[in-house]
């Protein structure tokens, strides 16, 4: 990706922050096949950092993000450890709820965008607000995801 591509990225994660009413924005991408996932995007990047790789989250995150293509939301230290190899980092940074939506190109799942709660909370409705936030992205910068 290109510097004026990052910028862009920024640009739809800051409406996005601003849509979901969340603390924090971070963007994946997966790769090596889909085995793990790095990062595009990062409101906390001494935290998570936009450089290397971690694991994709496996179990029931992985089939709903994924396979079937439905956001999540998490809620609680119990389902964030459960969920997140990294959630001694998570927890760490007062993080209590995480939404992942996920980033569709096509029939094909190819990240996710995940906003992260800290000092508040997660709507209630989460689903309209996952609609919204791919209607965002798609607006925004989904042309930087079909390459």
């Amino acid at each position: 990706m290109t510097r004026s591509d990052d910028l862009e990225i920024a640009d739809c994660a800051n409406l996005i922050k601003e849509r979901a009413s969340c603390d924090h924005v971070t963007i994946l991408l997966l790769s090596d096949g889909g085995s793990r996932m790095h990062r595009v995007f990062s409101s906390m990047p001494l935290v998570f950092p936009t450089f290397g790789s971690k694991p994709v989250p496996g179990g029931e995150w992985a089939r709903q993000i994924i396979e079937l293509k439905k956001p999540a939301l998490l809620v609680g230290a119990e389902a964030i450890e459960a969920t997140f190899p990294d959630h001694d980092v998570i927890l760490a940074n007062a993080i209590h709820a995480i939404l992942n939506v996920p980033v569709v190109r096509g029939s094909d799942c190819v990240g996710s965008v995940n906003c992260l709660y800290t000092s508040r909370h997660p709507p209630h409705d989460f689903i309209s607000l996952a609609g919204e936030i791919q209607d965002t992205l798609s607006a925004s910068a989904g042309h930087l995801f079909l390459r």
